[in-house]
């Protein structure tokens, strides 16, 4: 009978290791990628019961193990060691980018990549390319020219006319290029 107790014991302490290493993983994701975060934050709520079984599991083995005078309970403090460093580093991780997505009042979201998590992280500057009248070019520079241009709010009409025109090549070479 404590044979298979033992098993099931292990058995459901090493899916809640496998659990803590996996929410290790999301937050270390979160972490360095802001758009993982909500992934992370859902995984989060699961910290406690994971810790709750783990415990459990870890001292029926303990005390299994401990019913035998030459018990060795050695393994399991190792393996309770690690769990607890996995455990409070996930929690530490949480604390960090909870704390510094509160200081910006920013909540990301999946579509939110303009939310970063790092202040010092500069994106590369994205250059508007000109239209030279290709066709098969067109549906590239106009969503190009709508994320840039057209869809910012901090640009005038005229300003967004401006960028329109310039990226435009002069009327003579499109109407050199038509096929009409």
């Amino acid at each position: 009978m404590s044979n298979l107790k033992m098993k099931r014991a292990k058995a459901y302490r090493n899916t809640a290791i496998t659990e803590i290493q996996l929410l290790l993983d999301f937050a270390k994701r979160a972490e360095s990628d802001i758009n993982q975060y909500n992934i992370f934050k859902a995984r989060f709520s699961d910290i406690e019961r994971i810790r709750d079984e783990f415990d459990h599991q870890n001292t029926t083995i303990v005390d299994l193990i401990l019913q035998d005078e030459n018990g060795d309970i050695t393994l399991e403090d190792t393996l309770r060691e690690g769990f607890l460093a996995d455990y409070y580093c996930v929690k530490a991780i949480y604390d960090t980018i909870t704390s510094e997505i509160s200081k910006s009042d920013t909540v990301p979201n999946s579509s939110s990549s303009s939310s970063k998590l790092h202040a010092n992280m500069r994106l590369p500057k994205l250059e508007l390319k000109r239209f030279e009248g290709d066709c098969t070019q067109f549906p590239t520079f106009i969503g190009l020219f709508n994320a840039l241009v057209h869809n910012n709010a901090s640009l005038s009409k005229d300003e967004k006319f401006h960028y329109l025109v310039s990226s435009l090549p002069p009327l003579t070479s499109l109407e050199s290029n038509s096929t009409l």
